[in-house]
């Protein structure tokens, strides 16, 4: 998992403890630790590069998150072609998912 923004002051104990928890599911999570360079960026990628970060990273799961209904829906739009993308749903922010076995029996929480 990627987190590609800073720690705002005053946030750090709540972004560190999502990091910790992540980290106790062994997920990679790469994030600036304030040692290996920055990773934030400024702006949003175009089409083309999500495509290629989609097709780079082959995510069974993809959950755009932030920003307008409208950018949610055409981000996810890129990734459903490929086949080994079986999930995907869009979502806003706070917003808990269940997953269930079948794709389709998914519930929002």
């Amino acid at each position: 998992m990627v987190l590609s923004s800073r720690v705002i002051p005053g946030n750090e104990k709540s972004i560190y403890r999502v990091i910790d928890h992540l980290c106790r599911r062994e997920a990679n999570v790469i994030y600036d630790d304030g040692e290996s360079g920055l990773i934030h960026v400024s702006g949003h990628g175009s089409q083309e590069e999500m495509r290629l970060m989609i097709n780079l990273l082959r995510p069974k799961f993809f959950i755009p998150v932030h920003g307008i209904t409208v950018i949610c829906r055409s981000t996810l739009q890129l990734a459903k072609t490929p086949a080994w993308c079986s999930r995907r749903c869009c979502s806003k922010m706070a917003t808990f998912l269940k997953w269930t076995p079948t794709p389709r029996s998914r519930q929002a929480k």
